[in-house]
């Protein structure tokens, strides 16, 4: 039923719900029991829902507290408390708090996966786009290098994550200043992009979505280009790729 009433955002619901599970689980299974962790987890999900966060936190808090005393610091599930914890400090902009605890969770994940597995390309994705709201490209970009190189050696090689991947570097290229490079990335984003066909309508949708900001960012570095009258690039291939 609780689920049910998470599903259906009727977060107060769920949440009283929840608290009287936590009550019943503490009094059968006593505080140092990993049922006690999956509650808190549960209850700080449903807050952070609700916009709480830092009610969230300290729910996170304490079932890192008893996970960690129950089933070490080296399992799968505090990776994923550390990664709700990032969710949380990332909303509230608190970006050196989500970057420490997402190193954390990545650390668990190459533990616990290898290096080459999508988890972790989840967690590199998320620390480049933190790098981003800082401010701090070549952080950024190094990572989604990184993630690119992972998701190249795990994915179709036209896989729409792929296609983002491309298109984000290209991003922090043009933030940078380095047209160029950007322009390139932006160009191979399309590729794959156009390349690639899905009926999955999620899979279309992210396609879409990708292809719009490319074009859209392709166009701002053409318009560039044309202004400051440098030959960086070949802005007539750029225009073509906007009219297709």
């Amino acid at each position: 039923m609780v689920s049910v009433y998470d599903h259906q955002g009727k977060y107060d619901d769920a949440i009283c719900i929840y608290n009287e599970s936590l009550k019943i689980e503490l009094a059968n299974f006593g505080y140092n029991h990993p049922r006690i962790a999956i509650s808190c987890s549960d209850i700080g999900l449903v807050y952070e829902h609700l916009g709480k966060y830092d009610d969230a936190i300290c729910m996170y808090k304490e079932s890192l507290k008893v996970a960690l005393s129950t089933i070490g610091d080296n399992h799968p599930s505090i990776a994923t408390t550390y990664s709700h914890m990032r969710n949380v400090y990332d909303h509230q902009g608190r970006y050196d708090e989500a970057f420490c605890v997402y190193e954390k969770s990545l650390n668990i994940e190459r533990s616990a996966f290898g290096k080459n597995h999508p988890r972790n390309a989840t967690s590199y994705s998320n620390i480049a786009n933190i790098y981003v709201k800082q401010g701090k490209y070549d952080a950024a970009f190094s990572v989604y290098e990184e993630l690119l190189k992972i998701r190249l050696s795990i994915l179709d090689g036209n896989h729409p994550l792929i296609t983002i991947t491309y298109s984000n570097i290209g991003s922090v290229c043009y933030n940078q200043g380095i047209y160029n490079d950007a322009a390139f990335m932006y160009e191979k984003s399309l590729k794959f992009g156009l390349i690639t066909a899905s009926d999955n309508h999620s899979v279309k949708q992210m396609q879409a979505d990708s292809e719009s900001k490319t074009i859209s960012a392709l166009f701002l570095v053409g318009k560039l280009v044309l202004h400051r009258n440098q030959i960086i690039i070949d802005s007539h291939s750029i225009f073509s790729y906007i009219i297709k």
